[in-house]
């Protein structure tokens, strides 16, 4: 089947707004700056969303309705996610090790390694979950209109119950018992298959609207969390709304109509979006390195640095390492 590079810009778009959140530092609330990049920041919170809803979008046609073909799909797709996270973990279970001396230290260090519980890698952790319910939740598609209720009211009371319980209590939960869960997530995963089956043709006035009204709504959410730990920038009920109209109007027909590559911008955001994968894989690394220089940059000019190093180091391992080993490492 040819490439949709329409949904290669969208995942482009999504990388870049992943990067932004991981850049960013808690904004004081207190003054017009602080409130303008919250605005900002609020945002970039349909990222994850974004690249769920894809997941589904693609992985909605496969055939899995005999055991050949499921243990064909867990057997190839599995390891292409998995196996790139162990790669990119190990570091991580190498500095646990070294500060370890305890065997309880050892055995959770392994336990963290083998969950994708190191960094950032919760998502796949969710990809590997939703691969696994995707024979099922291809079985309930004719009953689409219930299944989205359903993952509706999963999704929002695990998001409201785990974000409440953190941000009224401060507490400092890791982010695969946070969020590496797929009951978290599983709406976008299951709009993701709804709009594969669905007309995309439908006007774009109403995800507009409520893109614009769902982000007020973030705003608020945001200040009243802020008021107890400082926090609320992140994920909370009102982000899922938002996620949830900016699936709607990034998936839109319409707008894909008038996608073109003319633009040497949205040429190279259709390019970070191909290596997204392995840009999500590495940026951590240079986050760290970044933050342990003697000087400072601002959030927009330290987002640029990380994205700007994490598409090269992908881009050069494309062409300077054999495809096995870029499949590997997450490169392609």
């Amino acid at each position: 089947m040819e490439r949709n590079y329409f949904f290669d810009f969208i995942r482009g778009i999504a990388i870049i707004m992943v990067i932004a959140i991981h850049t960013y530092t808690n904004s004081d609330l207190n003054n017009l700056q602080g409130e303008i990049y919250t605005i900002i920041r609020q945002i970039f919170n349909c990222a994850v969303p974004i690249f769920f809803a894809i997941s589904g979008y693609f992985l909605a046609s496969k055939n899995l309705y005999d055991k050949d073909h499921l243990l064909d799909f867990w057997r190839l797709q599995i390891p292409k996610v998995y196996t790139p996270v162990l790669f990119w973990s190990f570091p991580f279970l190498i500095l646990d090790l070294i500060k370890c001396k305890s065997l309880s230290c050892l055995f959770l260090g392994i336990i963290k390694y083998f969950t994708c519980s190191y960094s950032i890698y919760y998502f796949i952790a969710v990809i590997i979950q939703f691969y696994i319910l995707l024979p099922l939740l291809l079985k309930l598609r004719n009953n689409i209109t219930k299944l989205i209720i359903l993952a509706f009211l999963i999704s929002f009371i695990s998001v409201f119950v785990s974000i409440y319980y953190i941000q009224v209590n401060g507490l400092d939960i890791p982010l695969i018992i946070l969020a590496g869960h797929a009951d978290f997530w599983i709406i976008f995963f299951i709009i993701g298959i709804f709009l594969r089956y669905s007309s995309r043709n439908y006007s774009l006035i109403y995800p507009i609207f409520f893109v614009f009204f769902t982000l007020g709504l973030q705003y608020v959410e945001c200040s009243y969390l802020y008021g107890f730990h400082g926090g609320g920038f992140g994920v909370k009920p009102s982000s899922f709304l938002f996620s949830l109209s900016m699936i709607f109007l990034l998936f839109n027909k319409r707008l894909e109509n008038y996608y073109n590559e003319r633009s040497k911008l949205i040429l190279l955001i259709r390019k970070i979006g191909n290596l997204s994968f392995g840009i999500y894989l590495t940026h951590c690394f240079f986050i760290s390195i970044i933050h342990n220089i003697p000087f400072k940059f601002s959030w927009f000019v330290e987002w640029l640095i990380i994205l700007s190093i994490s598409f090269v180091f992908v881009k050069i391992g494309n062409y300077i390492f054999p495809k096995k080993i870029n499949k590997f490492i997450g490169f392609c």
